[in-house]
């Protein structure tokens, strides 16, 4: 690419920037349990947008290199850090969410569905305005880090780290108007969020459903299926 195209391209669509996010927690509340503080999100001092790794095997029925075979699709845990005002408000929010999850008087945890909750993590352009969207479902605070008192750290403000754990996420990309150079397959603004806190139980999405993430029905199937793999001439030779 060309000098002149690639500053166009960062002209006209501007570069993510890692300062710029939201964060949004909705928890259980229909469920009896806590409610966020009013300016949580404004605390977020840093957030990692979580990743996804697909679970593979080793196909050893095949001769020569082998292969990978996707199994399915995997999750892991992210982290926000919230800054902590008097009293610590922020961190007592996840302990709330934490007791309402397991009793502490008997010691018995309440059903996943009654515990699990949604958020929405946010990424700004320069303009404050959503450019993507990661929604986060049946999420829940799984470990609360221990925090540093130090009579050296004058002038320092303290902070909280949560660890989430959940089940699944799904993304959303939202263009900006007067904007160029946005994603290929994106038409429309996205579609506006409902807070799922009205649920009495949230939805719990099946294993062994084939609708995706987002959609409303099955996937369908199109023209342009990809070719077939080429054989492998060892495979062949051997009846496979």
């Amino acid at each position: 690419m060309a000098m002149k195209e690639f500053m166009t391209k960062i002209k006209g669509s501007g570069v993510a920037r890692p300062n710029k996010y939201q964060v949004t927690v909705f928890p259980p509340i229909a469920t009896g349990g806590p409610a966020a503080p009013r300016d949580l999100a404004m605390m977020a001092e840093s957030v990692t947008f979580p990743g996804q790794n697909h679970r593979a095997g080793t196909d050893m029925l095949r001769h020569g290199p082998q292969r990978e075979v996707v199994q399915g699709m995997t999750y892991g845990p992210f982290s926000m850090t919230f800054i902590c005002t008097e009293g610590m408000p922020e961190k007592k929010f996840f302990e709330e969410w934490q007791e309402f999850i397991v009793n502490k008087e008997t010691w018995e945890p309440k059903f996943y569905n009654q515990y699990v909750g949604t958020i929405v993590l946010e990424a700004l352009n320069v303009a404050e305005q959503t450019t993507y969207t990661c929604t986060i479902h049946e999420a829940y605070p799984k470990t609360i880090n221990s925090q540093d008192f130090s009579y050296g750290a004058t002038g320092a403000y303290q902070t909280i780290s949560v660890e989430i754990t959940y089940r699944w996420w799904e993304s959303e990309t939202t263009p900006v108007a007067g904007t160029t150079g946005s994603p290929s397959g994106v038409t429309g603004a996205a579609s506006s969020w409902t807070n799922p806190n009205g649920n009495p139980t949230p939805t719990i999405r099946s294993t062994g459903s084939p609708v995706q993430p987002g959609s409303a029905s099955t996937p369908t199937a199109t023209s342009a299926q990809p070719s077939p793999a080429t054989p492998n001439p060892a495979d062949q030779a051997a009846g496979f």
